[in-house]
């Protein structure tokens, strides 16, 4: 993955060995699958990293910075993908993304994009997707994370308007119910959740929007990961009103 991403920045900006560029060589077109304006979404692990990229802004986070930070970026379409290169805080800010088969390593997602990111002295690898090739696996999902989990014949599911995510040892995602008079928190183990615990970040396209939700158990830890309860409130399943 590594060598792909570096070799397609060669294509880039130019350098490199023609013989090492992924792509048809004979063909001098850009990389046109993902679009100048279209949104892409990238993530990893090992630490957690993450954000988004439109245009010629990129945001981008880390469980210390939930809220993201937003930079200008360059974008350049080689022949087997796309980089971005700017500057944040004072080091230089390379993501370089790649056709591909990917797994984040912690679930059973399949990710349609490699990304790599060089981030000053730091490498780091993760996986990408967009609105028009989302992510595959598990619950059905789309780029902006819509999935829906129908729940069994019987259980209720109960009006909401999800407003944020606390995060501390565990993560809470916060909702008002469908009367706006009073609110909730809970755990949430439902697909949709994963990545924004993972981010400690509530997207700014779920923020505030309408959803039904199926409370059942969950898991809580505390600080060094030891199990505290295995019944705690939590979101089992969740979907879009709107």
């Amino acid at each position: 993955m590594a060598f792909a991403a570096m070799a397609m920045l060669a294509a880039c900006t130019g350098g490199g060995d023609p013989g090492n560029i992924p792509g048809d060589t004979e063909d001098p077109a850009p990389f046109a699958e993902i679009g100048p304006n279209d949104r892409l979404q990238f993530t990893g692990t090992e630490p957690f990293w993450g954000g988004e990229v439109t245009g010629g802004t990129l945001i981008y986070s880390t469980p210390e910075t939930p809220d993201g930070h937003a930079f200008e970026v360059q974008r350049f379409p080689g022949r087997n993908g796309v980089s971005w290169t700017g500057t944040m805080d004072g080091r230089e800010f390379t993501l370089a993304v790649t056709p591909g088969q990917c797994s984040d390593g912690m679930s059973d997602r399949t990710y349609p994009y490699f990304a790599m990111l060089d981030l000053g002295e730091e490498d780091r690898e993760g996986c990408a997707w967009t609105d028009a090739k989302p992510y595959s696996g598990g619950e059905a999902a789309s780029a902006d994370d819509e999935a829906s989990t129908e729940p069994a014949d019987g259980e209720a599911w109960t009006a909401v308007r999800i407003t944020g995510i606390t995060c501390g040892d565990n993560c809470y995602v916060d909702y008002l119910t469908e009367a706006y008079g009073s609110g909730g928190s809970a755990l949430c183990e439902a697909d949709i959740c994963r990545p924004w615990v993972e981010m400690q970040r509530l997207p700014e396209a779920a923020r505030g929007r309408l959803a039904e939700i199926r409370m059942g158990a969950g898991t809580q830890y505390d600080g060094d990961g030891n199990v505290m309860s295995t019944d705690y409130p939590a979101i089992v399943a969740l979907r879009w009103l709107e």
